[in-house]
């Protein structure tokens, strides 16, 4: 068994616990008790904290789809982003939730958001993805040093 990609909001902790599976878990630091979020074959990768919200990449359908938790309800959980294409590297700030969603043929990422109490789904960005290649790498070359 080992832990990776830790993530920390205030009192709450999250990471990947691998075992024979990839799952998401995580530790209350004021309570000092460990929780699980998920326990499936499926993979779990890049969980994210914020208030009692999780986020994380879920390979249950056979690609990444983006789901949330509510730590503090421990209800089952709930799907955010899914769909044929990947949706990965989400991140949560209070309850807006964005992500990369991989539209087919998946030459082109695009970001999204949700927001976890209207659940409303937006498409902030637009348009192919850059035609230089150059233009792909940050900080532009020769900025920062």
């Amino acid at each position: 068994m080992y832990f990776a990609q830790p993530a920390i909001k205030r009192r709450w902790i999250v990471f990947v616990k691998v075992t024979t599976q990839s799952d998401i878990a995580g530790y209350d630091n004021l309570t000092e008790l460990p929780f699980t979020v998920t326990n499936d074959p499926a993979y779990h990768a890049r969980p994210r904290v914020s208030g009692d919200g999780i986020v994380y990449e879920d390979y249950n359908s056979g690609n990444a789809d983006v789901f949330g938790y509510h730590i503090l309800t421990g209800c089952a959980p709930f799907p955010i982003a899914t769909g044929p294409s990947n949706q990965f590297a989400p991140a949560i700030d209070g309850t807006t939730v964005v992500w990369v969603d991989c539209i087919k043929p998946c030459a082109i990422d695009q970001i999204f958001t949700y927001d976890l109490v209207t659940q409303v789904t937006r498409q902030l960005t637009t348009g192919p993805e850059p035609q230089d290649p150059a233009a792909r790498f940050w900080p532009p070359r020769g900025v920062g040093g």
